[in-house]
């Protein structure tokens, strides 16, 4: 009969076998916090994505609900005799633009704002006087305006040409040379036409490959990158970032969350070697750049230098671009395939890099005295030019003309007459905010769309993840991060039909990056490569080394237990002689 003490011992191996056991369980277990699979549905239905219809269709751009151009119509001060001509030109405008998302309104007077602009207002003035005094340059201390949907149009008589001349802001001019052939519904009619192609023109960023992915958030890093022959240095605040940046990084943050950093690379190329030799031979044909070199070595090049720094915590890292400013101690010459002088270029997903050569010699005495040590500082004229290049690709990747607001479209007052309106089109410059306002809010629209229905279609995306792989341990913090997302975009469909686009954009940003954190949590993602034959890979030698001795402990005393209970014999009483 085995011991007490024996039987105690097993009983205790038992005991922290459970243990164990439970607790391995409780680590293999699939815990699921609930998710908003409801609200996910009609979010999907109301971007129109339960329908089938691909991302950056016009059908569901126009599904979303986004606040109408408020156009508000009026005269100058005392310029038409007849009152009648505005309400005939308004009713012919309304007419021209039934069916756009547009709202005609007359008012009594035009807003301050357009006139202090003399040359327009006046009757004697000329469109290219008008046109540079809406390209007058705004205080740099001037607050950004918040995103809106009200326009002012204001009607002029005219002894120049016929012109359709649009500011910075959200206002333009209508200068009417009524001795020309445009009555009041032919002027009308080219006005619409040129509205629906700028201020009301639909953007998007499906139908062609972007320089960067559209995101909620991006990590700005900026870099001064010299050739090794001389140290280079720059003052990034004072010289790049307020004088040529700030606004139109200002502007940007209205629908992106923008981080920025800045760091000097003293060694390095765009594609050319490093070594002393080659960059002799190199001088000696002229420091030619050409595409092929470009291909070939430069993104070899930039693995020398620093890596990129976070100025953040992030669950979910926004995209890095890279705005490079190359100075090198020689003039530089950077080809395009067909041959023509370049001054900067973009690559797909890294960023855009400027060669920053300044021809003109024009320096301040600061920069002259900087000068004359060994270290070579960026000068204020390859500041403006570097930035000039940076703001240019930057336009280009937010579908917008890169070096002014009209591009091809434009019509000078020569070309007016042989055009098909007749009705020539001017855009002021945003020279110093990078981009104008009325653009802003085309980009905002098409930001706002984006936003909303890559939210729906993510939150979709990690149902039918959760759904398809029963492994995945969806956490308490996951639910709610999706919680909070579906509410967001919510949120920002309903600021859109109240007309707050400032908020609109705010909530969608905001949607995205909370549906992007629950997607690529770690331990989602995690699980996906951690099924549960590798989990017993893991966990097994951690409890065989206990459970192997419990199971023989408990199999030898059970055998030793009952083959010694059997082999006893019965108790029975023994007769005594003389009885029965």
């Amino acid at each position: 009969m085995p011991s007490s003490v024996r039987f105690f011992s097993l009983l205790s191996y038992i005991a922290v076998a459970s243990v164990g056991v439970a607790i391995s369980a409780y680590l293999v277990s699939i815990r699921r916090a609930p998710l908003p699979r409801e609200e996910i549905s009609a979010l999907a239905d109301a971007t129109l994505l339960g329908e089938g219809r691909g991302a950056g269709s016009q059908e569901s751009a126009a599904a979303l609900p986004w606040p109408k151009a408020a156009i508000r119509v009026s005269a100058a001060p005392g310029t038409f005799d007849e009152p009648q001509v505005l309400k005939d030109f308004s009713k012919a405008l309304v007419a021209a633009l039934s069916g756009s998302d547009a709202e005609i309104s007359v008012v009594d007077a035009p807003p301050k704002s357009l006139t202090t602009f003399e040359p327009c207002m006046r009757r004697e003035g000329t469109a290219v006087e008008c046109l540079a005094a809406l390209e007058q340059v705004t205080s740099k201390d001037s607050p950004v305006p918040p995103l809106d949907s009200t326009f002012d149009l204001v009607l002029v008589p005219s002894d120049d040409c016929s012109a359709l001349l649009l500011g910075t802001g959200r206002g333009a001019v209508l200068r009417w040379h009524r001795g020309s052939s445009l009555d009041v519904q032919r002027l009308a009619a080219s006005a619409a036409t040129h509205l629906k192609a700028t201020w009301l023109r639909p953007v998007s960023f499906e139908h062609s490959a972007a320089l960067f992915e559209v995101a909620p958030a991006y990590q700005l890093n900026f870099f001064l990158v010299g050739d090794c022959r001389r140290r280079v240095a720059w003052d990034f605040t004072s010289t790049v970032l307020a004088p040529y940046l700030r606004r139109f990084i200002e502007r940007l943050s209205l629908l992106f969350d923008l981080e920025m950093d800045s760091q000097v690379v003293q060694c390095g190329s765009l594609g050319t070697s490093l070594e002393p030799s080659e960059m002799a031979h190199q001088s000696k044909i002229g420091n030619l750049i050409d595409v092929n070199m470009l291909q070939e070595n430069f993104m070899r090049r930039t693995g020398d230098w620093p890596p990129d720094a976070l100025t953040r915590d992030a669950r979910w890292l926004p995209p890095l671009i890279r705005l490079v400013a190359f100075k090198s101690a020689e003039p530089v010459h950077l080809v395009d395939a067909e041959g023509d002088d370049k001054s900067s270029f973009a690559v797909q997903g890294f960023g855009v890099v400027a060669v920053a050569t300044c021809e003109t010699g024009a320096f301040s005495l600061h920069e002259q005295l900087e000068n004359q040590s060994s270290t070579d500082f960026v000068s204020t004229c390859e500041a403006q030019q570097v930035a000039s290049a940076w703001v240019s690709s930057l336009r280009s990747w937010l579908a917008l003309p890169p070096d002014e607001p009209l591009g091809e479209i434009g019509v000078a007052c020569d070309d007016a007459p042989n055009s098909p309106g007749g009705l020539a089109l001017l855009a002021a410059r945003p020279r110093l905010d990078g981009v104008a306002d009325w653009e802003l809010r085309i980009v905002a629209r098409a930001v706002h769309s984006l936003f909303v229905r890559r939210t729906a279609e993510t939150l979709q995306d990690l149902l039918v993840l959760v759904d398809s792989l029963p492994d995945v341990v969806v956490r308490e913090e996951i639910g709610e991060v999706a919680f909070k997302a579906v509410s967001a975009a919510r949120g920002s469909l309903a600021a859109a039909e109240a007309g707050d686009i400032g908020q609109a954009i705010a909530d969608a940003r905001e949607a995205l990056t909370l549906a992007l954190s629950a997607s690529q949590d770690d331990t989602v993602v995690g699980q996906l490569f951690f099924s549960w034959q590798f989990k017993w890979a893991v966990y097994l030698p951690l409890g065989l080394p206990v459970l192997v001795p419990i199971i023989v402990a408990t199999i030898r005393d059970a055998r030793s237990r009952f083959p010694l209970s059997k082999s006893q014999p019965s108790a029975r009483e023994v007769p005594r002689d003389g009885q029965q």
